[in-house]
């Protein structure tokens, strides 16, 4: 009996899992080697070369955790927080407001939490004053999510810059969650000087869930193996990133990794830089133009993002609804959505607020995903389920014309006959 869905994929505009492309998933059907073949490890390397393109940085230490992003993130506390350590974390919203759960579990000597108001993103500033307060290596380590999926915010560029300055000047370990941001945005782990970088596979990489690509500097390492040698291991075997290492620089075994999961993660690599083709700056620039072309439809028909636009993420946006409209019952209606400017789906998904569910949605492109054409769709489809016709198609085509870069390809699949595949929803 044949399992194939017969009726078209949705539009998956959530915060992830993302679509995949056909020949990621060919990459999960290959033949199954030993994690410790000389192929298999040759295949690490090379995910390890894309990684350290991709994230910023010449870390020797960098590869990919076989967990959720969650787990790249708890990663970096169980590496870099110790009983009677003090550390801090940024909450900007729901996915970074988690960490100090995850620290709390360590038994810390104090745990400190800089709050931000909704729609806001960490104030330099501000994290100096309370880090200085403390004095040199007074707190172990500070984490901050570049981008926090819950709010639609993302840390602007030169602020990373300036975290990771101060960080090292009081010799803390700098922890930055990229789950969200790794395909998408620029991730820059040398320039902002952090310890530890962690993401995911499943959202502006478009791979399937189950990876969390990480790096580690060299004076982070060094702090790992010290508190070692001083009787204070990391708090959890299996994400040992010391251990973790050994494994993807020498071989040697830790535990066994997903290897049908970095297949299709290299896989995924190699396509994001082909749809790079050598100018990352130029891909994440049309991200964000994506993205804002998208938030431009919406306004035209009454939906806000109420986010100040320094602060906005070049992924996802926070969508507020007019005064009188739930949230809801528009995703809901978009999920029936069967045909977009001529084309047959099946259906368009937004996520929920995280805030208000009711009031808000959350809508994202993705990798593949962020592109003019996905941008007219939706656009098409809030105007069928709002009654508003065309306007908001109308709107972002203009903010297009607006902000045209020079060509550097068409990254849309369908006219390929390439339809990245419809997975089921997530964050």
């Amino acid at each position: 009996m044949s399992h194939r869905r017969k009726t078209p994929d949705t539009l998956q505009l959530t915060p992830g899992p993302s679509g995949i492309h056909p020949d990621v998933r060919g990459a999960v059907a290959r033949q199954t080697l030993n994690h410790t073949h000389p192929d298999f490890l040759e295949e690490c390397h090379q995910v390890q070369q894309l990684l350290r393109v991709l994230m910023g940085t010449e870390n020797k230490h960098t590869g990919a955790l076989t967990c959720s992003g969650t787990g790249g993130n708890e990663a970096g506390v169980m590496n870099f927080v110790h009983p009677g350590d003090r550390a801090l974390y940024v909450n900007s919203g729901f996915f970074s407001g988690r960490i100090g759960d995850m620290i709390s579990r360590r038994y810390p000597k104090e745990i400190i939490e800089m709050n931000t108001e909704f729609g806001q993103t960490v104030d330099p500033n501000r994290f100096e004053e309370t880090i200085a307060r403390y004095g040199e290596a007074g707190i172990s380590a500070a984490f901050v999510a570049q981008i926090e999926t819950s709010a639609g915010t993302e840390i602007p560029r030169a602020d990373l810059v300036r975290l990771g300055t101060i960080a090292t000047r009081y010799r803390v370990m700098l922890c930055v969650d990229a789950v969200c941001a790794l395909g998408g945005a620029p991730v820059c782990a040398d320039a902002w000087q952090a310890a530890y970088v962690s993401a995911c596979s499943q959202k502006g990489v478009n791979a399937p869930p189950g990876t969390a690509p990480f790096t580690v500097s060299p004076l982070a390492m060094e702090r790992i193996q010290e508190r070692r040698r001083q009787g204070c291991p990391p708090g959890s075997l299996y994400l040992d990133l010391e251990s973790n290492m050994r494994y993807w620089n020498e071989g040697i075994y830790h535990a066994t990794p997903g290897v049908q999961n970095i297949y299709a993660l290299g896989k995924a690599l190699q396509m994001t830089m082909d749809r790079a083709n050598g100018n990352l700056p130029h891909m994440f620039n049309q991200h964000a133009i994506n993205q804002r072309a998208l938030e431009a439809g919406l306004e035209e028909i009454g939906f806000t993002n109420p986010v100040e636009p320094a602060k906005r993420a070049s992924v996802v946006s926070v969508i507020e609804t007019p005064e009188g409209t739930d949230a809801r019952a528009i995703r809901q209606k978009l999920l029936g959505v069967k045909e977009v400017r001529g084309r047959q789906i099946g259906g368009v998904e937004f996520a929920a607020g995280k805030r208000d569910p009711a009031r808000e949605m959350r809508v994202a492109l993705l990798g593949l995903w962020s592109n003019k054409e996905t941008v007219l769709d939706a656009c098409d489809a809030m105007g069928q389920v709002t009654g508003t016709h065309d306007r908001a198609v109308q709107a972002a085509a203009g903010y297009f014309a607006d902000h045209q870069q020079p060509d550097s390809g068409d990254m849309r699949m369908r006219d390929k006959g390439m339809e990245p595949d419809g997975a089921a929803s997530g964050i």
